[in-house]
């Protein structure tokens, strides 16, 4: 006969058991769950592209992702593609674009947040125009929501080269470049306005030292906000100027610095296009060492004077105000000829 006390203690057994397998079958059902959102979400990457591709193709860019790919199991989503190309027709011209290897990635829990590495060279070709840039690094970080809200882009060690008609070259290199827009939810929705900001550092370009007349590295950065651009489709850059200009829209540039050796220029004012495609707007100028630029084109008299009115001997800046207006150039109350020719 079993005792009374051993025939209690197989229940106690049988809830034992189950505490050690419920938490072990709990995991694998939430592993075969995760695996399903994984390749679930991945499917729909797939479909994704398909239907991007194809809403780019009715506009007239015919994008290839060679050797697409789509992994990144089991925490990312990522696209790997060999090279990226992409054939643009816009009002009759053809550019065709080539880059290396392309690598994108988003977490499978921060899919609004998408980062990608791209390797070079990036080679457009257009209008018998070719240009090939290289770099170092490429990192690109979008942030997403209904729309990109966000998109940054920094570059190091980029070198650029243009050839023209077959056999004139220009080349440019810098130590780094980055850009970044944003939308920009803080002024009123009719603005559309999105926040650009755009920066080189320590460029080498002979163009700039013909132009400037000095073999110094230059340094640029511009900061500011466009309107009127926001819910522009994504087109030809000649069809998004002309929407942009029809719409009204313009730059207001809240910051604008170039330095060259001596020469400094910091700007702010607002730009935007004339019904001829000409820049147009006003600036405010603050610079030193521009005598000697202006002075060194023609080297008649009157050029000159304008450079010893913008120099000042303690070496100071000269705030003056800059407009442009019918393609002629007014700073202070000196005025050129029209010398500002049509952006397109």
């Amino acid at each position: 006969m079993v005792p009374h006390h051993e025939s209690q203690q197989q229940p106690r057994q049988a809830v034992s058991r189950l505490g050690l397998y419920l938490p072990t079958a709990l995991l694998i059902a939430v592993a075969v769950a995760w695996c399903g959102f994984w390749f679930y979400a991945a499917n729909m990457t797939e479909k994704m592209l398909v239907t991007l591709k194809a809403d780019e193709s009715a506009i007239g860019r015919q994008w290839t992702c060679a050797d697409q790919k789509v992994g990144g199991f089991p925490f990312r989503i990522e696209i790997f593609c060999s090279s990226v190309n992409l054939v643009a027709t816009d009002e009759g011209r053809t550019a065709r674009l080539k880059t290396g290897a392309l690598h994108a990635a988003t977490q499978i829990y921060s899919p609004t947040l998408l980062l990608a590495d791209m390797d070079g060279p990036l080679t457009v070709v257009s209008e018998g125009t070719e240009s090939n840039l290289a770099w170092e690094t490429l990192r690109v970080s979008a942030r997403f929501s209904d729309r990109p809200d966000r998109i940054s882009l920094a570059m190091s060690k980029p070198q650029l080269e243009v050839t023209m008609n077959g056999d004139e070259k220009i080349a440019s290199a810098a130590k780094y470049a980055e850009a970044h827009l944003r939308y920009d939810v803080g002024r009123p929705v009719e603005d559309r306005a999105i926040d650009l900001a755009l920066q080189l550092n320590e460029v080498s370009s002979a163009a700039a030292d013909n132009l400037f007349g000095s073999s110094d590295k230059l340094d640029f950065a511009i900061n500011g906000v466009a309107t009127k651009l926001s819910d522009l489709r994504a087109q030809g850059w000649r069809s998004l100027l002309e929407t942009w200009r029809s719409a009204g829209g313009d730059f207001q540039m809240e910051s604008g610095k170039l330095a060259k050796g001596a020469l400094q220029i910091d700007a702010k004012g607002a730009l935007s296009l004339d019904s001829m495609h000409r820049l147009q707007g006003k600036l405010d100028l603050a610079a030193k060492g521009l005598g000697p630029l202006l002075a060194r084109f023609g080297g008649g008299g009157m050029n000159q004077l304008i450079g010893a009115l913008l120099t000042r001997k303690d070496g100071t800046s000269v705030q003056w105000p800059m407009q442009l207006q019918e393609g002629r150039i007014q700073i202070g109350p000196l005025r050129t000829g029209p010398v500002l020719g049509p952006l397109y």
